[in-house]
């Protein structure tokens, strides 16, 4: 049986070989992570001087 749960180690190298299927997926979501936290940054430094100043 193959383990389901990945490590991140192993999704990393099957997205940098670009050949599986899932690879495009796996890169999304990691763009879409940082993007994410940068708009969650952004906001929250916004709202802090917002009601701060």
């Amino acid at each position: 049986m193959t383990d389901l749960v990945q490590t991140p180690k192993r999704l990393y190298r099957r997205a940098a070989r670009g050949k599986d299927d899932e690879s495009m997926p796996i890169v999304l979501g990691g763009v879409m992570l940082v993007v994410t936290l940068a708009v969650a940054i952004v906001l929250t430094l916004t709202f802090l001087v917002y009601f701060l100043v």
